[in-house]
């Protein structure tokens, strides 16, 4: 039974990412949402109510980032100030604290739509799902036609570290 609903879950939401103009994120929520719904064996009424605390929580956690991304946006810390970047580290401190809140708020409205050990879990998971998808990446990267790792530009040949 459990097989059935993950399988009607998977098929209903490659119709919806089908449905809608492809972008990254549709196909990497999509994955998400498999993924997470079968790592923690949600039950369809889990999942009811699970779904919109989850994406709650993932919409303030981005909306935080994005405001500290703003204070980042074109500012070279090696062009920085000594009190530019005193204040560009307490920014960063406040976003920690802030991700962190938010965490521990959702903590709370985990606990009434599911039981402790799947709450438990979800941070398993979501470290799980990240790693997966790191490893798809790779496997991409590194398919067939893909020049040999010692001819491979990367990110080290891009951002030379400069002084």
């Amino acid at each position: 039974m459990k097989k059935l609903i993950i399988l009607w879950v998977m098929v209903m939401l490659t119709w919806s990412v089908n449905a809608q103009p492809h972008k990254e994120d549709d196909r990497t929520a999509a994955l998400r949402i498999a993924f997470l719904t079968k790592y923690l064996e949600l039950t369809p009424a889990e999942s009811e109510k699970f779904w919109p605390v989850y994406n709650e929580m993932r919409a303030a956690g981005k909306a935080e980032m994005d405001k500290f991304k703003e204070r980042l946006d074109k500012k070279d810390p090696a062009t920085m100030s000594d009190a530019e970047l005193e204040q560009l580290l307490n920014a960063q401190l406040e976003n920690e604290q802030a991700m962190l809140n938010i965490k521990k708020a959702y903590l709370q409205k985990f606990k009434t739509v599911l039981p402790l050990q799947k709450v438990w879990q979800l941070s398993t998971a979501e470290e799980a799902f990240r790693r997966e998808l790191l490893q798809h990446v790779r496997d991409r990267r590194d398919g067939p036609g893909a020049p040999p790792p010692g001819e491979r530009r990367g990110p080290s040949e891009d951002l030379r570290y400069q002084h």
